[in-house]
């Protein structure tokens, strides 16, 4: 479960030896899963190597020595995060989307042949101030927002509220599989996020889909 990271908890969790080749966490330096990851290293000195694969843009913290101690391997997402961490000698690109889900299927159309939509607009993106969600309620139109309301941070509520109070249709994150349907079902796609902001995978998902997509 996430955890509140300010708090440092203590991590009752332990690895047996040699269990496994390589232990992978997916997260942003700060979350859940690096606190783990560095918790267990640190206090019950687990040994295996580690691999964490870096979501999100949040600038790896100090001592570096610490994380170098950690981590056998970083990746990283998006060209222009390479330069944080150029000081680690295993950091590698990894960024794609599973086309498995992610495709075109055929469209829904009515009885002249013309596309059935179910929302005019859709934002996918977690509920944080980057994301920009207020640019949304500049579109016309029925629309809907996806993406993670983080409980412990008041801020992501409060968005989502406001949203809400406006018209706007708010869901927590939902599967690969459903969000492949939003996807499909929507005219436009739209990701204001500013330039730090992430959504480079949703904007890949979104094309994958057959979706037009507008960055702003």
């Amino acid at each position: 479960n996430d955890v509140v990271v300010s708090d440092n908890p203590e991590i009752a969790y332990h690895i047996q030896e040699n269990t496994f080749k390589l232990i992978i966490g997916w997260g942003a330096f700060g979350s859940p899963t690096d606190y783990f990851l560095r918790y267990i290293h640190k206090y019950h000195k687990d040994r295996h190597p580690k691999a964490l694969c870096i979501g999100g843009n949040a600038v790896p913290p100090e001592p570096r020595e610490e994380l170098l101690q950690v981590y056998d391997l970083l990746f990283y997402e998006t060209q222009w995060y390479e330069n944080q961490i150029d000081w680690h000698p295993m950091a590698r690109q990894a960024f794609g989307i599973n086309k498995n889900i992610y495709h075109e299927l055929p469209p829904r159309v009515d009885e002249h042949g013309q596309r059935i939509f179910t929302y005019d607009v859709l934002m996918v993106g977690h509920f944080l101030p980057w994301k920009r969600h207020y640019m949304l309620l500049e579109k016309p139109g029925r629309k809907i927002a996806v993406g993670e309301i983080y409980q412990e941070y008041q801020v992501s509520g409060e968005i989502a509220e406001k949203l809400v109070e406006q018209g706007v249709e708010v869901t927590n994150m939902v599967p690969p599989r459903e969000l492949a349907d939003l996807y499909r079902s929507s005219k436009l796609v739209y990701f204001p996020m500013a330039v730090v902001g992430g959504g480079e995978r949703a904007v890949l998902e979104a094309r994958a889909c057959g979706c037009h997509v507008e960055v702003a």
